[in-house]
């Protein structure tokens, strides 16, 4: 009895090997995809460019915040005390203000790289689709892998596709204006 159970979970585990052995699997690396794509180099310049002025806004209103400090520790003997306390609450103030504006600055940068990173992530898994379609692949993974053996990297296959999308995007924009 046991030797017919043994058998039969060799031949289960053969059979397994045998499965998988026809099956074609690559890995994408999205750590190339994202640096590398078209497509994530004129997101992220978008995100800088709307990033870029709220951010010098608040560089500016730290350059001010720090100069007042400066400002009252230097003549803060010399001055009466009822103009050093409007000066210190005006201070406190503008430091209020600046973290306020600085934490809707960061959420709101939080909140653009999540849904460049939602758009990124669905013009991949479109070129993704169409290579694992177009070569017939049965599994196509990504980051989270142990180990992958570097024949099976599809990333520049998935990139070339990217960057054909891309230049067919820019074609036609161009024919528009």
């Amino acid at each position: 009895m046991i030797k017919k159970f043994s058998l039969l979970v060799i031949a289960s585990i053969f059979s397994i090997n045998l499965s998988a052995a026809e099956l074609k699997i690559g890995f994408v690396s999205m750590g190339k995809l994202s640096s590398d794509a078209p497509q994530a180099i004129d997101i992220n310049k978008q995100l800088q460019a709307a990033v870029s002025e709220p951010k010098e806004e608040l560089t500016r209103l730290s350059d001010e915040i720090k100069a007042m400090g400066k400002k009252i520790k230097k003549d803060e003997l010399m001055m009466a005390p009822s103009r050093l306390e409007n000066l210190n609450k005006e201070y406190r103030e503008k430091i209020v203000a600046f973290k306020e504006k600085e934490l809707a600055f960061n959420q709101g940068v939080q909140n653009a790289q999540t849904r460049a990173s939602s758009v990124f992530g669905k013009i991949v898994l479109t070129a993704v689709n169409k290579l694992a379609q177009d070569e017939k692949y049965d599994l196509i993974l990504h980051e989270g892998v142990i180990y992958a053996n570097p024949e099976h990297d599809v990333t520049d296959k998935v990139l070339s596709i990217l960057k054909k999308e891309y230049d067919k995007q820019k074609a036609e924009e161009n024919k528009k204006q």
